[in-house]
């Protein structure tokens, strides 16, 4: 049963994380090029990595003094939250990237109905839309970014970038952003073979029969 701890962090990353996501997928409206080059778009870019990296801090703070009174996996929470930092720092470090937190924040959408499912009970509608969200933002949506941010010593051995994507940035990615956005990949890839896990092992234990139906 979660604890009363749990439940207030659950609440308050719902509401800090669906405004961080959805302030950031605003920010996509106006189209590549607002969102690239508007001076506006550049200043609301700006605020948004900021307050996201505010969040990462204050929630690390409160994972790392709580522990498992709050999160199942305190470490895992801490490891995720340094990687997102090291990751968006180079929307803050490179004025040319100011728009990168804008094309990657949105996940954390994904991450309000993630936590949700826990606070309520979702129909098939949400539940679908949750699996959905997740492939899109996790397995599809990051390794395109990281594919198209490659640092160019990368680039130059990396296939052509799909036309659907626009040109590779003139300045180079900073690596250590770069590597971070690679591990967090990983942490994707391993987080989505659990939650398949889980699905596959819910299906079963519903399609199985009970003890008492297997002698009928």
């Amino acid at each position: 049963v979660p604890t009363r701890q749990a439940a207030v962090h659950d609440y308050v990353n719902v509401v800090v994380l669906f405004a961080l996501g959805a302030a950031g997928l605003v920010q996509w409206v106006g189209g590549w090029a607002h969102l690239t080059t508007s001076p506006e778009a550049r200043a609301r870019n700006d605020a948004l990595s900021y307050a996201l990296l505010a969040y990462m801090a204050l929630d690390f703070a409160w994972v790392l003094t709580q522990g498992t009174r709050v999160v199942k996996s305190p470490r895992d929470i801490a490891v995720h939250h340094v990687l997102i930092v090291v990751m968006i720092g180079d929307a803050l470090w490179s004025p040319a990237h100011h728009y990168y937190t804008a094309l990657l924040v949105p996940l954390e959408l994904n991450t309000v109905l993630l936590i949700a499912r826990r606070l309520v009970q979702f129909n098939a509608l949400a539940d679908a839309l949750f699996h959905a969200s997740w492939v899109y933002f996790r397995l599809v949506h990051f390794p395109l970014f990281a594919l198209y941010s490659a640092p160019s010593f990368v680039a130059r051995v990396l296939p052509p970038l799909p036309s659907f994507l626009p040109p590779r940035d003139a300045t180079d990615v900073h690596l250590a952003s770069w590597l971070a956005l690679l591990v967090i990949i990983y942490l994707q890839c391993e987080w989505s073979g659990r939650l398949f896990r889980s699905w596959c092992r819910s299906r079963f234990a519903d399609a199985a029969p009970t003890k008492q139906e297997k002698y009928l």
